[in-house]
Order: structure tokens, then sequence, then C-alpha cells
């Protein structure tokens, strides 16, 4: 690739050069002169003597300029007695775009405190006529409409002014910074693009070099996906500071980071991105789930809505009093979302992701989270996330401990079914709480331990669909079900009810077998689904007796199915003491080989298993 490419999109209004299309407005004498005293960019600047007044001058462009949808007005305006200004509420420095001199917008830029350091002022505009008198900062002249046509700078001082002090330079429209090209021995920096924003011949007014860092205010893009030029770009810094300016003018929404090229590579090390404003946040913004992003040590406060994609690691950074961030997938082990300015029942982090089978969500592992003042969740699941999931060594401050309300560390959005969501080495202040009211079932189980059978021939070879069983096969102390006593059970419409003589200690989706029940039809392995801590359901035929005689009782069943193609099955468990296990594994053949059952004994699956059985020959 070629050395870094740095450009804008911004259209000329007028350069402020002469003072042929400029007139003086609010009363007095004209007074206009083209100074290159006070000029920020190319040679002259318009300039006037407001004293004891409120007056301004006005580029007149002859007819409207329609602004496009999305774009911004940048006006750089000056004031060199900026002590004598009116306050920021009353208008005293101000940028007016109007359809007529009698039919303006004054849009409020700073006031005496606010100048208090001086210089050239230039805040990005988004001219809407409809309602901008009911702004705090505006002031509203006449009853403009339709497209713009003039534009200048509004001073309003509160005594006597001796000297021209108000200027107006040049004036654009348009989104802001576009980044291409750039390699490895030459990238795209931040400093890159400043330095062109600040030489005298430009003056764009984007990306500004501050002490410390650098002043954002629009588009900051890096690559770009047109259809009609696509280009990528090469894109790396470290170290440095991003404040977003606090434009109060703008949408809400206008400035951002955007990576908009698939190909694009855009690397941040130890940068800190910091919002100063409410209005317009900002925000960062991957298009492309094949982008390349590494953010190492990164810090976003106080920003709006993050969008990750795939390709992006972030790997130990901090948001920061910021919005929700959308992950797609993206690796965020490590990384902390802390008092999040997430809207209540929203979510700081939210994970989107299609399952088919148990997943480890080690992108997740290791992240901290805590709520901010609305509540909200620390993670949202999407509605692809529908099996089991594993998070490890995550932490969790502040969250609701009930179930099912805004506030819940977890929530899930898929609307059935049923998963075990795993948590090893987690933290909270409180609850692991968790809203599934959307619909599916979702099981806590902290600190799990696998149990896991590998089921072979004689000959070491691992044999698929052998069937395993293993239920408990003592009390232990305070474990699950061993041969438990039943109070009753009964059935309605397909649906067991078995009420236990003590507590089970189960969550809906574990399986028990049952015994000694009448009719046989209730003697079964079964998932259940509990409904209170004595009480659980599970399916059987609706046609048997809808009570149980006989001497039923029940056992927790820690593995039943089938191996897989590596010979292995494995299940997940919290076990709340030691505790053993007893089955068996079969292998049940229409056609030689054939296999005999092997009994399997495990003294304790309460510390993990691991077991190789192996199936005699029965032929």
């Amino acid at each position: 690739m070629a050395a870094p490419s740095y450009t804008e999109d911004l259209t000329d209004i007028d350069l402020a050069e002469t003072t042929g299309p400029y007139e003086a407005v609010g009363g007095g004498g004209a007074g206009l002169s083209a100074d290159p005293d006070f000029a920020i960019q190319v040679t002259n600047s318009i300039t006037k003597q407001v004293s004891n007044a409120r007056k301004g001058i006005l580029f007149d462009n002859g007819t409207g300029i329609s602004i496009p949808a999305g774009d911004h007005i940048y006006v750089w305006i000056y004031c060199t007695t900026p002590g004598l200004l009116d306050t920021l509420a009353v208008g005293g420095l101000c940028v007016s775009i109007g359809n007529a001199t009698n039919a303006r917008n004054e849009f409020h830029v700073v006031g005496a405190a606010e100048y208090a350091q001086g210089g050239w002022p230039n805040v990005p505009i988004n001219y809407v006529t409809t309602s901008s008198g009911s702004h705090p900062y505006r002031t509203l002249v006449g009853s403009p409409s339709g497209n713009p046509q003039f534009f200048g700078v509004i001073a309003d001082t509160t005594d006597t002014v001796k000297a021209v002090n108000t200027s107006v330079d040049v004036m654009r429209y348009g989104t802001g910074a576009y980044i291409t090209a750039g390699e490895v021995a030459d990238p795209a920096t931040f400093e890159g693009f400043a330095t062109q924003n600040d030489n005298t011949s430009n003056r764009w007014g984007i990306l500004t070099a501050i002490d410390g860092g650098f002043s954002l205010q629009g588009r900051f893009v890096v690559g770009q996906n047109n259809s009609q030029t696509p280009t990528l770009a090469y894109f790396e810094d470290a170290n440095t500071l991003v404040v977003l300016a606090d434009t109060f003018h703008s949408t809400t929404d206008f400035t951002q980071i955007i990576v908009d090229h698939a190909s694009t590579t855009f690397n941040m090390t130890g940068v800190s991105v910091l919002a100063l404003g409410t209005n317009n946040p900002g925000r960062l913004v991957y298009n492309n789930a094949s982008t390349t992003s590494a953010l190492t040590s990164c810090n976003f406060t106080g920003i709006g809505i993050s969008t990750l994609r795939a390709g992006v690691t972030a790997s130990g950074c901090v948001w920061t009093d910021s919005e929700k961030v959308t992950a797609n997938e993206a690796d965020v082990n490590g990384s902390s979302f802390l008092t999040s300015a997430a809207a209540a029942g929203d979510a700081a982090l939210q994970w989107d992701e299609t399952l088919t089978a148990a997943k480890t969500l080690a992108k997740l592992d290791n992240t901290s989270f805590s709520q901010g003042t609305a509540a909200h969740h620390a993670i949202t699941f999407g509605t692809g996330v529908d099996e089991n999931i594993t998070l490890t060594g995550c932490d969790f401050t502040g969250f609701a401990s009930g179930d099912d309300v805004d506030g819940s560390v977890f929530e899930f959005l898929a609307t059935s079914g049923s998963l075990n969501l795993n948590l090893v080495g987690c933290t909270t202040d409180d609850t692991f709480s968790v809203d599934d009211s959307a619909g599916i079932t979702v099981t806590v189980v902290i600190d799990p331990v696998a149990t896991k059978v590998t089921v072979q021939d004689s000959g070491d070879a691992p044999l698929q669909n052998a069937r395993v069983f293993l239920e408990t096969g003592d009390d232990g102390t305070t474990g699950f079900p061993y041969q438990d006593a039943v109070t009753s059970l009964t059935q309605s419409a397909g649906v067991a009810t078995l009420t236990s003589t003590g507590l089970h200690g189960l969550d809906t989706g574990d399986k028990v077998v049952v015994r000694g029940a009448q009719p046989d039809d209730y003697n079964k392995v079964a998932a259940i689904t509990v409904t209170t801590t004595s009480i659980f359901t599970y399916a059987v035929d609706s046609g048997i007796a809808a009570t149980a005689t006989g001497t039923p009782v029940y056992s927790y069943v820690a593995v039943h199915g089938l191996t897989d193609i590596n010979g292995e099955i494995t299940a997940s468990k919290t076990w709340p003491a030691p505790q053993s296990l007893t089955g068996w594994a079969r292998l049940t053949n229409a056609t030689s080989p054939f296999y005999a059952q092997a009994p399997i004994a495990i003294p304790d699956a309460s510390g993990g298993t691991d077991l190789l059985t192996t199936l005699p020959d029965d032929e």
C-alpha cells in the first residue's frame, strides 16, 4: 500500500477573502474589512467592530444552499474582547444562519465565561429551522424557512469597544475526515490527519491538535466501503487522548470513529477516548466483521454506543460511563464495562451469536461489569444463544438480586428451550440473577465440574452411540437425591407431578430416575421442571392412572445419553458435596460386532471425572 491519505468531504461556502458578498447586520456603520491580521485560514477574514450592542457579519450566497442530510455547517468565528461578551444563554458569540437577514437562527457558541482561553470557536451545526427557537442556546430572528442563504457571526457585547473585535472566516459543510492507505511501516495516525487539518491552508476544524492529544468533532472514517471507490487503510496509534467535543448544535450521533472497509487494519494501544458532552457523546463503529482491529488497554469514557465486530480484539480495555457495547462476537476478554450509561432494561454488553451446540464463551472471559444509574443488565444474550454456555472469571457489581427484572445480571432473549449458564470462577456482590422472561429457561450453574466418560472397544477404538447411564450411588453429605422417598406422584394431561418428602436440590433441566411406582409408566429417566424446592414435574403418558401407587423413589441422574464420534459424553454440574455415581455403558448392534455391557462406578464425582470405559467383546 501507499503512504496514508488524509482527506475530508467538506464543501466550501465561502473562504472569507473579500468583503463583496458580506454585509453588516444589527445597525451602525458597516465597517467591514478583509483583514489579514485576524485570519485563521489562507489570507483574510472579514472583520467588524461590535461595541455595546448586538451586531454581526453575514455572507450572502445569493441563493439558498441545499445541505445534504447528515451534513453539518462549520463556521470559524472570533472575538478579541471575550470579557465583554454577554452570557452563553443570551448569545455572546453566535453563528448565524438563515434564508434572509431578518430570518435567521443564531446558534449560541460561547459567552464570556466559556471564552476565557480565547481563540477561534468552530462547532458543527445541524441547521434545522423547525423548532429552532425552543433550543436553550439558540435565538430565532424572524421566521427562517427553506435552504439557508446567509451565514456569519453575531456578537453581543455589554460595554464599549474601541476597535475592530469580531471576525468570521472560512465556512463549509460536510461530515468529516476520511483516511485511506497506509502500511505497517507508515501507518495512518491521528497526528497525521491533525497535521493536515491544522494547516493554515486547510483549517478543516474536524480533528484538531490540543495539548496532550486531539479534539474531534464530526466523522473520523478509516477506510471506505464506498461501492464506487472502495479503499482500505492501515491505521495505528498509541498513548494519546482523543477528546470528543461538546457539540450541542449537532445531531446526537454526529461524532463517530468509523472503521469502514473490510480489509482495513485499525489498531490502538493505550488510547483514551473522552466525550465532553451528552448531546453528542460520540460513537465507535465497525462496519465489517472482517476488519482486523486490536484495541489494547484503551479507555472509552462517557461515549455513546460502541458497535464492534468479530475481527475486533479489545484486550484490557475499559468502557466507563458509556452507552451499550454491541460485541457482535468481538473478543473482549479482560475488558471492563463500568457504571454503564445503558438505558433501563438494556445492557452494558450485547452478545449475539447463533449457537448449535454448547459453547465456552472464551471471548467474554475475565470481564468486569458494574451497574450505572439506570437498572440495566450486565450482559444481554441474543435470540441465538439457546444452548449451554460457560463464562469464566467474570465479575459483576451492583446489579439487582431478583430474576426477571430490569437490572438482573443476565438477560436472555431466546423464546423457547432451556440452557445451563455455567459460571466458573465468577464473582458477584449479590446474586447471579437472570431475566429469562422471553421464554427460555435458564439454570445458573456455579463452578461446575465435568463428568466425562469415553467408551472404547477392546482395540482402543472409540465407540459412537454407546449409551451411558450414571445415577447417584449414595446419599453423600447434603448431596443430590439418592433413592429419596416420595410423598405423592400424580399425573394430569401427560405431566407427572412428584412431591418429595424432602428438599430435592435440583434445577430445571436436570434428570432423575423414578422407580417403584405403579403403574410402571411412571418409572423412567426424565428431564424435570422444578416448581418448588420439594416439587418437580416430568412428562409421562397421559393415559396412565392419575395417582401412582406402590413405593416410588427417585435418584439424580448425572449422565444419560449417547457418546459422540469420539466415543465421549460429558455433563457439567456443581456438586454440593462428595458423592458417588454408579451405572453402565452399553452398545447394542443389529449385526457384528457385539459388545457386552460394562459397569461403571465413580467413588466421588464432586471434583470432576474423566473416565475411560472399555466394552468387552460379546461374539
